[in-house]
């Protein structure tokens, strides 16, 4: 369980550290543009849910974890190394980064209403 919980930590910790930076900085124009990279960082998001809570069968599920990464970039037209691009720079302005993972919580609870609201 703390294993689970270490990358958000260590993200966290590092926000923390830079919060008092303000950043007005504009994201370079060759990033992934915000609106997909929200949705990326949702999708992320649940995988490594599934991921965390052994969801992912047992036959090599580090190999399935990595095709669901690819799946999910490939679906968006992104590549790997374009979304860890994007994710560093925001992860060095932790003020736009916290922004935009506000809009991940949002995508994510507009996601689960939809779910909820399919189940009526």
């Amino acid at each position: 369980m703390i294993k689970a919980r270490l990358p958000f930590v260590i993200f966290a910790f590092g926000v923390l550290l830079n919060a008092g930076c303000s950043s007005d900085a504009k994201p370079p124009e060759d990033l992934i543009d915000r609106e997909t990279f929200v949705i990326l960082l949702a999708e992320v998001q649940l995988i490594e849910a599934i991921y965390n809570q052994n969801m992912i069968r047992n036959d090599q599920p580090r190999d399935r974890l990595a095709r669901y990464y690819q799946d999910t970039f490939e679906q968006h037209q992104v590549s790997r190394e374009a979304f860890t691009e994007t994710y560093g720079w925001y992860y060095r302005h932790p003020k736009l980064m916290m922004e935009l993972y506000d809009e991940v919580i949002a995508e994510l609870s507009r996601r689960q209403t939809e779910i909820m609201q399919r189940k009526e």
